[in-house]
């Protein structure tokens, strides 16, 4: 998903929870295709933060239409940015308290 936040105008997906969050944390915004229920709420809360739009699946038309929206507008970039931005450390902090749980896992087995 690195690779593809440097080198992609935006990313689409089913808008699973997983590749979202991935995506959103590199500041890609992404055209949601959800495919159910679970997938839905995680897209509405996309769009909510302006970080991409909702098509839907059996829609080639309106699809191509909400593409082309996200093309033509630094919007839903910004949007997916900001969010970014606003968690930057997220990644690294969830890394450091698995560390440090880690070691003091470790002093209590040595003591």
């Amino acid at each position: 998903m690195d690779a593809v936040g440097a080198t992609a105008d935006l990313a689409m997906c089913n808008a699973n929870h997983g590749v979202s969050g991935k995506l959103l944390l590199n500041g890609m915004p992404i055209l949601m295709l959800p495919r159910n229920a679970e997938q839905r709420l995680v897209a509405q809360n996309v769009q909510t933060l302006d970080a991409g739009l909702i098509a839907p699946v059996n829609d080639a038309r309106l699809c191509m239409v909400k593409l082309d929206q996200m093309l033509s507008s630094h919007r839903y970039r910004h949007g997916a940015r900001k969010f970014a931005r606003r968690r930057q450390d997220f990644a690294g902090s969830i890394l450091l308290q698995r560390v440090l749980s880690l070691i003091r896992e470790m002093r209590q087995i040595a003591a």
